[in-house]
C-alpha cells in the first residue's frame, strides 16, 4: 500500500471517529457521504457534488450539530448541490468576494487609446492584445489567458512598457508559483524589451520571483510574512502560470494586495492545475464571463473587434481576455492542430508530420527515446563552454506522467546514467559527475534556488573561466551550476538543497519549461493511480512544452483513453463568481481621444 493511500485511510479513521463523537448515531450512507468527502480532499477537489441518491444523508446531515447551509460555522457547510469543510467553503467565498471586489475601473493616469499604437501592431491577431493591453490599464484586475505562442508574456512585457512610461513612479512585482516559471518570465520579458527596444523599470529583473517568497511564506511558519494587516507595498503585481496556483495560494496573494493594487493573472487553464487544492484559472475562465455591453461597443469602435456574446452573470464580466492567436504554430498542422484537438477531446490517434512522430512505446527502449540527448553527451567528452552545455540540455527533455515503474522518471533517468557510464563519464559509485542535470524539489532562499530549477553538475577542470560565487576558498573540481540573472552561479554539492536527476521529468514538473523537442512517453497504466495521472489536461500540458517537435510514444488505446478523460476538480468557485447581487461598476472608463 503507497503512502498516500496509508494517509488517507488514517484521515479518514481519525474524522470518522471525531464526527461519531460530535453527532452519534449517523447512518451508515451519510458516513458513507462524509468519507466521500474525505475521499474527495485527497483527489484535490474543493468539495463533493451531491447526487440525487445522497439527498436523505444531507438531510440527516443538516439535521446534526456537525453540519448547516453556508451561513453557519460548522465543520461541514452544505452550498446549493455541494458538500464543503468549512475551511474549503470559506476558501472559495473569499477569493470570489476579494476578485469581485478587484474587478473595478481604475484608469492609469494619462492613458489614452493612440498610447498602444507604439507597442502594438494593426490587424486582426493583435486585437486581443491590445483588448488585454487597455484593460490593464484601465482596470484593477485583468486575467489574460491564451494557449501556446499567442504571446500571453510579450504581451504583458508591453504592458509594463505602457504603465511605466505613463507613471514611471509605479511599482511592480513580478512572480509565478515556481522558481522555474519565475526565471521563464523574466526570460521572456528581456527578450521582448530587447527585441523592440521598449523601456522599462531598470531593476524588474530582480523583482521576478516565486508567490511563496514574494508573500514571506515557509515551512516554519504557518502564516504568510505579508497579508491584510501587513500587505504587500506594489502598485501592480503581475502572476504568470496561474494555473498552478491552489485555493490556497490564492487567497493568501489576495489578501495581501492593498486596496489600490492593480493584479494582473496570467495562464493557460487548458494545462494541468495545481498539485494542491482546486482549479482556480480554469473556475475563473470556462467559460468565459465576456464583456459588458457599454465595453463591447467600445471594442467595436476603436479595436473593430467581433463581438463577443455576454456569459452568464459573472462578477468577473470585462476582466478576462483570452489570447487566441497562435504566433508559433497553425491551427491546421503539426503541434498546434494536435494540442487543439487535445483541447477538445479530439480521440484520434496522432499522425505523423514535420513536427510530430509517433511510436510503439511496447516496441521501444529507453536507448531509443533519449536518442536525441546523443549530441548533449558527445560534449561531455571534451571542454565546452558552460553556456553550450545548457542550452543543448534545454533543447530536449523526456517527460512522463509517472516516477514510479518501467516509464517512469526514476528508470528512465537511472538507464540514461547507465549508458554514461559505459561511455566512461560516470562511475558506477558516482553521485555527481560532470554533465549530470539536476532538478531541485524543494526552495532554498539562501542560493537563491528553488523547486523546480534545473541545474547542471559541472567539473571545472572541463569548463573554462568558471569562476564560484562562493567564499570557498578549496574551490572543489565538482560544483552545481545554475542560470542566473547575470548569467551562471554555482553552489558546493554539500550546500544543494533536495534534488534528483533530470534527463526525464514528470509532466507536472515540466510546468513553466519550454524545450525545443520532447519525447513524451504514455505507458498503459499499471494502476488506478496512474491511469488517474492520464489526462487530457496531460497531454495537452506535454505537448504545448515543445516549440519544434514532439515524439509520442504509446499506443492508441492508451493515448485515446487519456485524451477522453478530462481531470475534473470538483469546485464551487464558480457559482460563487456567478451569483446574483450586487456587481461591479462596468461602466467604461472616459478616454480622451488624441
Amino acid at each position: 500500500m503507497s503512502n498516500l493511500a496509508t494517509e488517507y485511510q488514517q484521515v479518514t479513521r481519525a474524522l470518522t471517529g471525531l464526527i461519531n463523537e460530535l453527532a452519534p448515531g449517523l447512518s451508515g450512507q451519510t458516513q458513507l457521504v462524509i468519507k466521500r468527502l474525505v475521499h474527495s480532499m485527497s483527489q484535490q477537489h474543493s468539495c463533493l457534488q451531491i447526487q440525487q441518491n445522497d439527498l436523505e444523508a444531507i438531510a440527516e446531515l443538516l439535521a446534526s450539530p456537525i453540519a448547516s447551509t453556508e451561513n453557519s460555522g460548522t465543520p461541514l457547510i452544505v452550498r446549493g448541490s455541494q458538500l464543503y469543510f468549512h475551511r474549503y467553503f470559506q476558501l472559495e467565498r473569499k477569493i470570489a468576494e476579494n476578485l469581485a471586489e478587484l474587478n473595478q475601473p481604475a484608469a492609469i493616469p494619462g492613458f489614452s487609446l493612440p498610447s498602444l499604437d507604439q507597442f502594438f501592431q494593426d490587424g486582426k491577431p493583435f486585437i486581443m492584445q491590445k483588448i488585454a493591453a487597455y484593460q490593464a490599464v484601465t482596470r484593477r484586475l485583468t486575467i489574460i489567458t491564451g494557449g501556446p505562442g499567442t504571446g500571453k508574456t510579450s504581451t504583458v512585457a508591453k504592458i509594463i512598457s505602457l504603465i511605466h512610461g505613463l507613471q514611471p513612479a509605479l511599482t511592480f512585482a513580478l512572480a509565478a508559483p515556481t522558481g522555474k516559471a519565475a526565471s521563464r518570465l523574466n526570460q521572456a520579458l528581456q527578450q521582448t524589451w530587447t527585441a523592440n527596444q521598449f523601456a522599462h523599470p531598470s531593476d524588474i529583473s530582480s523583482q521576478v520571483q516565486t508567490l511563496h517568497r514574494l508573500l514571506g511564506i515557509s515551512k516554519d511558519f504557518g502564516k504568510p510574512r505579508f497579508h491584510h494587516d501587513r500587505p504587500l507595498k506594489f502598485d501592480i503585481l503581475i502572476v504568470d502560470e496561474a494555473s498552478m496556483i491552489d485555493l490556497s495560494l490564492m487567497s493568501n496573494l489576495l489578501d495581501a494586495l492593498t486596496e489600490n493594487t492593480r493584479l494582473i493573472l496570467l495562464g493557460d487553464p487548458g494545462q494541468l492545475p495545481s498539485v494542491e487544492t482546486g482549479n482556480i484559472l480554469a473556475d475563473l475562465t470556462q467559460p468565459l464571463p465576456g464583456f459588458s455591453p457599454a465595453t463591447l461597443t467600445l471594442f467595436d469602435r476603436y479595436f473593430k473587434a467581433d463581438s463577443q456574446t455576454l456569459g452568464k452573470h459573472s462578477r468577473l464580466v470585462d476582466a478576462v481576455c483570452e489570447l487566441n492567436h497562435s504566433f508559433r504554430f497553425s491551427q491546421h498542422q503539426g503541434i498546434g492542430k494536435l494540442a487543439l484537438a487535445i483541447s477538445m477531446g479530439d480521440p484520434e490517434f496522432p499522425a505523423h508530420s514535420d513536427q510530430i512522430e509517433v511510436r510503439n512505446l511496447p516496441e521501444s527502449s529507453v536507448e531509443q527515446v533519449s536518442k536525441p540527448l546523443s549530441h548533449y553527451i558527445s560534449l561531455l567528452g571534451t571542454p565546452q563552454p558552460v553556456q553550450q552545455l545548457f542550452d543543448e540540455l534545454n533543447r530536449f527533455k523526456i517527460l512522463t506522467p509517472t516516477r514510479e515503474g518501467p516509464w517512469g522518471v526514476i528508470h528512465i533517468n537511472r538507464q540514461i546514467e547507465n549508458t554514461l557510464e559505459t561511455l566512461s563519464l560516470k562511475q558506477p559509485d558516482q553521485s555527481h559527475y560532470h554533465g549530470r542535470a539536476i532538478m531541485i524539489l524543494t526552495n532554498d532562499y539562501v542560493h537563491g534556488l528553488f523547486n523546480g530549477d534545473i541545474g547542471l553538475c559541472i567539473d571545472r577542470r572541463r569548463i573554462d573561466g568558471l569562476t564560484s560565487t562562493t567564499d570557498d576558498s578549496s574551490k572543489p573540481s565538482m560544483v552545481a551550476c545554475f542560470p542566473d540573472t547575470s548569467g551562471f552561479k554555482t553552489v558546493p554539492l554539500s550546500r544543494l538543497p533536495e534534488h534528483e536527476t533530470c534527463f526525464a521529468m514528470t509532466v507536472h514538473k515540466s510546468q513553466g519549461s519550454e524545450f525545443d523537442q520532447v519525447s513524451l512517453v504514455l505507458a498503459q497504466a499499471e494502476s488506478d493511480a496512474s491511469q488517474n495521472l492520464q489526462t487530457r489536461e496531460l497531454l495537452y500540458t506535454a505537448v504545448t512544452r515543445c516549440r519544434e517537435k514532439v515524439c509520442i510514444y504509446t499506443d492508441p488505446s492508451t493515448w485515446q483513453q487519456a485524451v477522453q478523460r478530462q481531470l475534473g476538480r470538483s469546485s464551487g468557485l464558480a457559482e460563487f463568481l456567478t451569483e446574483t447581487g450586487q456587481q461591479p461598476d462596468h461602466k467604461s472608463s472616459k478616454l480622451e481621444e488624441k
